[in-house]
């Protein structure tokens, strides 16, 4: 323990232990700051920034890398890659690891520190005396010798370190520091800074602000302490009822809901100015984001300071407790005129009363919270409060009938409820008696949250556009319905930008949220009664959707009813959340969404999961399917990641065009990666009596170009699906080629918009084709279960089209050679060989081929071909034909086994494609 009262104080005490570089010298300081973690950040700064001249002798580098707001340990070796200037040295390495890690879905917290990084952050500071500030956010202790900084043991490194920032001061965190004889733990007396505790509480704002700062909003220091002395006594006075999250006693409850509304109380009480200004709310809402509130609950020394604080600063912002029968104006004494937040519960409800004359006097509230209070919901007491702007109601109830005027209209209650900007209400009916819809369209413009958990705010039912200003909405397990029946009942709702609909359980269709052009969350957690989401009704304007069905219970009283989940269009869409039971899930369409790793694997058993579309969907990278589940169920999965794909417009498919049996799959990547996330497919058992099709297609455009021919009609004869046919089947529009039989089959599919004469082409059981923007696909693999994914679809693939590429130089691995019937090539300037080894395909009987002018040889067949005059059919250039290089006929390499057969067209014009079959 240290003896200081301030920052100055502390730093000349800890720099001490840093200059000590001696053999026997500890090598990490660990720093836990006052009152539990206060202002151990701004010393840590302030070491870094401005050390002292005695320090910079002892070290050549100070190293200050600050990820108290933890992401992963791949930010955090970003940051020491930064403060050390080597970005533009590693930027590669680091571009290359994180698509790596998108295509093998890998979530961003866990992405893990590189190694070729921590090498180059080792050569580049290893000669040097270094002292590394480190402010640590995470859950637990981090080595930063994994991430390239010197081992402290063996070199001359020192790290001074902390759990701390951001406001983070529970008790928990410290417990985790390493008790090895490397470390030293270092906090400040608190006794020693009761004196100068507010002027602590101003240097952890300041860091706050800091932060702040740096994202481009402009929030005073001043603001920010304000911020942090109105959270600091109000959750001090509730330890032992108050408390973050929800504490109990004997019975009753209350919460605070920091993470919620903490930006909102600094609004609504007037700390943050300018409540009808949308800047005032970014500014609070940005400000809270810096702060670890999600596990702000003070330990006995926060406790001590909140105490401290209240008793130096005489805040105006008052929290209330009684266990008494009654609540008398002593309990109130800090409740005065000057008061702008009271925080008030009761543990009895045998309370009848407290002293309502007391609102009265608060013509200065503006934040009211109660809990387990009673008082006349028509006539509340709190009506001739008014500047008051947040309202919570937490498990109050109705304290008398009100007389037959009050009944009839609830005027005051009304009143109230239209002054107010935020509305919290949990466990509490109560019933507002809004002017019938004909009378008053609109009964509030000021309210711009509503937050409802287990309760109502309405008598028979309420249309939210009603509430035309209204930004976030709530409604969890409403105690009776609030849908009017009408599809409209959001309509004019532009400002809205979070809906929260969870666990309202009965309702069985989405209102029409088209017209909510500024909504970015989504949530129907819970909502098991309805029947479908999307597409019609949803805005382009969602960023984030969830839909948590629950386990469904035993006797599917709760099982989830809905059948189709559609999102297509939503293309700002980047989170999907999808979880729990969803047995009768048949349909998922999240085409033209903004989608980079979607995750299904939280989801419970979803056997009637039968069409996937994931269409024009140019960011996604990895799927991740539900591990327990088999996906041989599906009958369509139609996904295409190639750049062009926006422009598609995508439609479900007549059921009558769709191939009968199970498992059609038209997949098009822009990256061969991406064949990690449909492995499932090739795990398929091929039975042609079961009709299983794949189409696979590798190529970074779905553009056309209309210039070129049909191959297709420079064949001599048709293809089948009999035979394995090197035939490009383009998806979801042609890339090369225009065979009208199979893009209308395709269209069929994918449009609905196919004829007659669409069925009468039987496609491919399995095609794969490789075009445009494909790198040589002998050598593609980053990772053993991509190799492992390629190896097993050219060990099944039956036919083969590879087109368009300037870099293939060799087609295809020797896996495919002994696959009967095999072929396919396109084209490709830079093509020498069709396989690394000569490569022998007695089946072969078809080789088309266009501008691959460097190609000299093609596959070895069988000498009985002759005999027997079934030569293998070569559609090429006469030019390209006569500078071919032959083996011989001993190894089945020999003109005379090949018929080739010349275009009309010139070099120019020929289709830019070579095709096995």
């Amino acid at each position: 323990m240290i003896s200081a009262d301030d920052v100055d104080s502390a730093v000349q005490q800890i720099i001490p232990y840093l200059e000590d570089t001696s053999n026997d010298a500890l090598k990490s300081v660990y720093f836990d700051g006052w009152f539990g973690g206060l202002a151990a950040s701004a010393v840590l700064r302030a070491i870094a920034e401005h050390p002292p001249p005695s320090l910079l002798e002892k070290f050549d580098k100070i190293i200050h890398i600050d990820c108290s707001r933890w992401t992963s340990r791949r930010a955090l070796q970003r940051a020491i890659v930064d403060e050390l200037n080597l970005t533009q040295q590693v930027a590669a390495d680091f571009d290359k690891q994180d698509e790596e890690n998108d295509f093998n879905g890998v979530e961003q917290g866990s992405r893990a520190e590189i190694a070729g990084v921590a090498r180059v952050i080792a050569q580049s500071i290893v000669k040097y005396r270094c002292l590394v500030v480190f402010h640590n956010g995470s859950d637990g202790m981090v080595d930063l010798t994994n991430f390239g900084i010197p081992q402290p043991e063996f070199f001359n490194t020192k790290v001074l370190w902390s759990f701390r920032g951001r406001f983070r001061l529970n008790d928990q965190i410290c417990r985790k520091v390493d008790n090895s004889n490397t470390h030293i733990f270092l906090y400040a007396d608190a006794a020693a800074a009761v004196v100068s505790c507010s002027a602590l509480v101003v240097e952890e704002s300041m860091e706050i602000a800091l932060y702040t700062h740096k994202l481009g909003i402009d929030v005073t220091p001043e603001i920010a302490t304000e911020c942090c002395m109105y959270l600091l006594p109000l959750n001090c006075y509730g330890s032992g009822f108050l408390d973050y999250g929800t504490l109990t006693y004997n019975g009753a409850a209350i919460d605070y809901n920091w993470a919620t509304h903490a930006s909102s109380y600094w609004v609504c009480d007037g700390i943050v100015q300018g409540g009808q200004d949308n800047r005032a709310w970014e500014l609070a809402r940005a400000l809270q984001q810096q702060m670890r509130l999600d596990e702000y609950s003070p330990n006995r020394q926060a406790r001590h300071l909140g105490y401290t604080l209240t008793i130096r600063t005489k805040r105006h912002w008052v929290s209330v407790k009684s266990t008494l029968q009654s609540i008398s104006s002593y309990h109130l004494r800090d409740f005065t005129p000057r008061t702008t937040s009271l925080f008030l519960v009761l543990y009895s409800f045998s309370s009848k009363r407290f002293p309502s004359n007391k609102f009265h006097e608060a013509g200065q509230l503006r934040v009211l919270k109660l809990c387990h209070c009673s008082f006349s919901f028509s006539s509340p007491p709190f009506n001739c409060c008014p500047n008051l702007r947040f309202l919570g109601l937490d498990s109050c109830v109705d304290e008398q009938q009100p007389s037959k005027e009050e009944k009839q209209t609830g005027a005051r209650a009304v009143q109230t409820f239209q002054r107010l900007w935020v509305l919290d209400v949990s466990h509490t009916d109560w019933e507002l008696d809004f002017p019938a819809e004909t009378e008053e369209p609109v009964v509030a413009t000021d309210i711009r949250e509503v937050h409802i958990n287990k309760g109502r705010i309405w008598r028979s039912n309420l249309a939210w556009r009603r509430l035309s200003n209204l930004h976030k909405l709530r409604v969890v397990k409403p105690t009776s319905s609030w849908e009017t029946g009408r599809q409209d009942e959001f309509m004019d709702m532009v400002k809205l930008e979070l809906l929260d609909l969870s666990r309202n359980s009965t309702m069985q269709v989405l209102p029409n949220l088209s017209v909510a052009t500024n909504l970015k969350t989504l949530v129907l957690d819970g909502c098991v009664g309805l029947e479908h989401v999307g597409p019609q009704g949803l805005p382009p304007s969602l960023e984030s959707f969830s839909l948590d069905a629950g386990a469904g219970g035993r006797d599917n009283k709760n099982k989830a009813r809905i059948s189709r989940i559609s999102l297509a269009g939503c293309a700002r869409l980047e989170g999907f959340r999808l979880r729990g039971s969803l047995q009768e899930l048949e349909e998922l369409d999240l085409s033209h969404t903004a989608i980079k790793m979607l995750d299904l694997t939280d989801e419970a058993p979803v056997q009637r999961l039968g069409k996937v579309f994931l269409v024009g969907c140019k960011q996604l990278r990895s799927i991740s399917w539900p591990d327990d589940v088999s996906m041989c169920q599906i009958r369509l999965l139609c996904i295409d990641t190639r750049e062009g794909g926006d422009s598609l417009m995508v439609k479900k498919p007549d059921s009558s065009l769709v191939f009968q049996g199970k498992g059609n799959a038209f997949v098009a990547m822009a990256d061969m990666r991406f064949l990690q996330s449909i492995g499932f497919l090739l795990s398929w058992k091929w039975d042609r009596f079961h009709g299983k099709k794949i189409d696979l297609c590798f190529s970074s455009t779905s553009k056309k170009d209309d210039a070129r021919p049909s191959y297709k009609k420079k064949m001599s004869r048709p293809y089948s699906s009999t035979g394995r046919v090197a035939a490009g089947l383009p998806l979801p529009k042609p890339l090369v080629y225009h065979d009208r039989t199979t893009e209308q089959q395709i269209t069929a599919v994918i449009d609905g918009s196919g004829s007659s004469s669409a069925m009468q082409f039987q496609p491919l059981d399995f095609h794969v084709e490789f075009g445009e923007g494909i790198s040589d696909v002998t050598n593609p693999v980053s990772t053993k279960r991509l190799l492992e994914a390629i190896t097993y679809m050219l060990d099944k693939v039956e036919s083969l089209h590879v087109h368009d590429s300037s870099s293939i130089t060799t087609v295809t691995p020797e896996h495919v050679v002994l696959q009967p019937g095999w072929g396919g090539m396109s084209f490709l300037k830079c093509l020498q060989l069709i396989c690394e080894v000569k490569m022998l395909a007695p089946n072969l009987e078809t080789i088309y081929i266009r501008g691959c002018w460097n190609l000299r040889h093609l596959p070895a067949t069988d000498g009985w071909r002759r005999q027997k005059g079934r030569l293998v059919a070569v559609d090429c250039e006469k030019d390209w034909w006569d500078k071919l290089e032959w083996d011989g006929m001993e190894f089945g390499h020999h003109p005379s086994l090949f018929q080739p057969r010349h275009s009309k067209y010139y070099k120019k014009r020929h289709l830019r494609s070579t095709v096995l079959r």
